[in-house]
């Protein structure tokens, strides 16, 4: 898998803000208001989002739900909206890292997961 972060001299400088082109990229196709779980690769440590529509994006397993905001949550338990680039990193109090992407959108749209090392 792609490094998402080159050795020297790649990583100084402007070149630090493109990427290499992944060599693990998934296509994600989503229907309106309904809950995708994208597993991760096992290498991933770093994903980069690109989608044509809003999209609520939380790390989990494959037992996590993401629903569209109805009100304001008051429990740190909402889905991120359109993030661009994320590390993989182990939650809060967990020792291992999430296993699935979960992803839900208001209305249906296409886009991709770039998954990079």
């Amino acid at each position: 898998m792609q490094l998402f972060f080159d050795s020297y001299p790649n990583n100084s400088g402007r070149a630090q803000f493109a990427p290499a082109f992944p060599d693990y990229v998934e296509d994600v196709v989503l229907a309106a208001d309904t809950l995708l779980r994208l597993p991760i690769p096992v290498e991933a440590r770093f994903a980069v989002f690109s989608f044509d529509g809003d999209v609520r994006v939380r790390l989990g397993d494959a037992a996590t739900i993401v629903a569209l905001p109805a009100a304001t949550s008051q429990t740190g338990s909402g889905g991120e909206l359109n993030p661009v680039a994320r590390r993989i990193s182990p939650r809060q109090g967990e020792a291992a890292p999430a296993t699935h992407i979960c992803m839900r959108a208001p209305a249906a749209c296409t886009g991709s997961v770039s998954f990079y090392a």
